[in-house]
């Protein structure tokens, strides 16, 4: 059921080697408030982070010999429903989705639709080794540089120094002019 409390505590124990050979547990506790409501919660996620963590749960999962690129796919796909299904209102008569998704998680999902189809997970372009190298690199890249391999940036040249920014969905509206496309 619903939380009632106004804030929650957390405790989480990280493992470190230590110079003995031996490892060193970490404990921390954290207390932190509750969000009263669905849209409250909404507001309070950074979609961007979400999607790139998960991201990269879903590169492990492609690098695992357990569970591999096609079953990383189903559970990305598997996901992506699951937050529509709790966070999008439902025809209260067919029972049916009013919005696909979320408009505060609109960058989750377009996140995940890259994640799918570039080249990380799809099968478009490209060798699975080149797919795996991706995917590692992937791992172990930070905030800035997963964001960008994440969700590609379009750019339009018009000439001189000056890029601009553009959506990926302009993409078929711009025939003359030079795009470049920064994926990490």
């Amino acid at each position: 059921g619903d939380l009632e409390a106004s804030h929650v505590h957390l405790q989480f124990v990280a493992w470190f080697p230590s110079k003995e050979g031996g490892r060193v547990a970490r404990c921390m506790t954290r207390r932190l408030p509750v969000a009263p409501s669905k849209p409250a919660y909404l507001r309070g996620v950074d979609s961007s982070v979400a999607a790139i963590l998960a991201a990269k749960k879903a590169a492990l999962d492609a690098q695992s010999g357990s569970v591999g690129p096609k079953e990383a796919c189903a559970r990305v796909e598997a996901r992506v429903l699951d937050v529509a299904d709790v966070f999008t209102p439902r025809d209260p008569d067919s029972g049916v989705l009013h919005d696909p998704f979320p408009r505060e998680l609109g960058g989750f999902a377009e996140a995940m639709y890259h994640l799918l189809r570039g080249p990380m997970l799809g099968t478009l372009a490209g060798h699975e080794d080149e797919r795996a190298a991706m995917r590692q690199l992937f791992l172990g890249a930070g905030e800035a540089m997963a964001r960008s391999m994440l969700v590609p940036r379009l750019y339009v040249w018009r000439g001189g120094d000056a890029f601009e920014e553009v959506p990926p969905a302009d993409l078929a509206l711009r025939s003359v002019d030079v795009l470049v496309l920064d994926h990490g």
